[in-house]
């Protein structure tokens, strides 16, 4: 028994994953820090910029808000992420 056309179908499908992809997004937004922390893990490893600046590069205002959300996400500061890498 088919209760639903091809088309029925294919815009419920269609509708699960557009909420799906923005379910993605919003998370993406809401948390910025994320993809900052990433950029910044990346350029301890391989920039020989300090941290400050590194901070300043990732859009972080302050250097010592950006070392607090750096130590939140990675469970160290910084400077010692960057020894130990």
């Amino acid at each position: 028994l088919n209760l639903f056309t091809d088309e029925q179908r294919m815009n419920y499908v269609l509708e699960k994953y557009s909420y799906v992809m923005d379910l993605l997004q919003s998370r993406e937004q809401n948390n910025p820090d994320d993809n900052r922390i990433t950029k910044a893990k990346r350029l301890l490893r391989y920039s020989p910029e300090n941290v400050e600046t590194i901070s300043l590069a990732c859009g972080f205002e302050s250097p010592s808000y950006f070392s607090l959300k750096f130590r939140e996400k990675c469970g160290c500061s910084p400077t010692e992420y960057r020894k130990e890498n």
